[in-house]
């Protein structure tokens, strides 16, 4: 009977031992299927990320060749762009600052720069604010505004036009004066 009694004894430590294995296999079964499941989740957010990023790299690469184009542009043109824009810019925040009453206005839309003319679309509500200086006002007039710029040449406005509302539109055309001397 001890005999018995010991075979049982071991037959139970072989079981519990096994079943201490198997329940250590089990968990560490589960525990590799929640890691393969955290690194899967982790792999597509670093795939999307990387995704989005080669599209962000994409737009920089169409942004960098396009800024190429106009660099080589403006060497083979000689226009320097970096200095006609300002004075540009000043010119037309000079005319936003001009003082007139309600009867005389002046608005301007719809302005183009590109490598050889410069056009300008705008309306004025008499064709003296385009044409004639008034030193009583302090007002110089839009062409002659224009002509001040020293990159500008064959000033012209092409058409206006008298709308129903009493205003004359207009579109002003000019040549981009293009020489080393610009520089």
């Amino acid at each position: 009977m001890k005999k018995m009694k010991h075979a049982k004894n071991k037959r139970k430590t072989y079981f519990q031992f096994l079943l201490i294995l198997f329940l250590l296999a089990l968990w560490f079964y589960g525990y590799l299927r929640v890691d393969n499941m955290l690194i899967q989740k982790k792999l597509k957010n670093q795939k999307e990320l990387l995704q989005e990023q080669n599209k962000q790299l994409d737009l920089s690469k169409d942004d960098y060749e396009k800024l190429s184009a106009v660099r080589l542009l403006e060497n083979q043109k000689s226009i320097p762009w970096s200095e006609h824009i300002p004075k540009i810019i000043a010119m037309l925040e000079d005319l936003k600052a001009v003082d007139t009453s309600e009867s005389e206005t002046i608005v301007l839309s719809d302005f183009k720069v590109n490598l050889d003319t410069i056009s300008l679309k705008g309306k004025v509500s008499s064709l003296p604010l385009l044409y004639v200086n008034s030193e009583k006002r302090h007002y110089t007039s839009l062409l002659d505004r224009f002509s001040q710029l020293d990159f500008i040449d064959n000033l012209r406005i092409q058409s206006y036009e008298k709308e129903w509302s009493r205003d004359f539109e207009f579109v002003l055309d000019a040549n981009v004066i293009i020489d080393d001397n610009t520089k």
